[in-house]
């Protein structure tokens, strides 16, 4: 339960981040939580390290770094590091910076990090899909993956009665 929370607080201070907080105030205190849910064994919070050396948000940008816990969460099967290692080995950032891409292991970890319920993997392969790259062209593979996320989103919208959406109605020229 202490864990659940402290990955609650992480997203929150990550997302007040992107309104425009002070960039010390909350890099201390990211890396804070980061640390604290880590030493609770949190797989999450290791992604999350992860996450940050690889954009560089409040951490060191280090690939390798990067490299190292997203692969030690997503051994562990956390779909959101699986996503992001799929995107390091689509990119060739999978051996101590840039080397040659590896299209398996990209595509293999999108695909887990997808069944994981990882909705940027989803889309990922649902563009896949639909065009054909790196994969069978198939509109109902695309449909698949594209449906489980506009499912997600409409449940949140939902969920959280966010604009409904409004009837058009034509009025008369009268």
């Amino acid at each position: 339960k202490k864990i659940n929370e402290l990955i609650d607080k992480i997203a929150k201070v990550r997302e007040d981040r992107k309104l425009g907080s002070d960039e010390d105030e909350w890099v201390e205190e990211l890396v804070s939580l980061v640390d604290e849910a880590e030493s609770l064994g949190s797989i999450d919070a290791v992604a999350i390290r992860g996450e940050l050396h690889l954009l560089g948000e409040g951490l060191p940008q280090n690939l390798t770094l990067a490299f190292q816990y997203l692969k030690k969460a997503a051994d562990k099967g956390n779909p959101h590091a699986q996503m992001n290692l799929g995107f390091m080995y689509g990119k060739g950032f999978h051996k101590n910076g840039l080397s040659d891409r590896d299209d398996a292991q990209s595509l293999l970890n999108y695909y887990f990090a997808a069944l994981g319920g990882a909705e940027e993997a989803q889309m990922v392969l649902g563009y896949r899909h639909l065009y054909g790259y790196g994969v069978p062209k198939s509109c109902n593979a695309a449909i698949k993956f594209y449906s489980s996320v506009a499912q997600k989103v409409v449940a949140y919208h939902s969920e959280k009665a966010i604009s409904k959406p409004v009837e058009l109605v034509r009025l008369s020229d009268e």
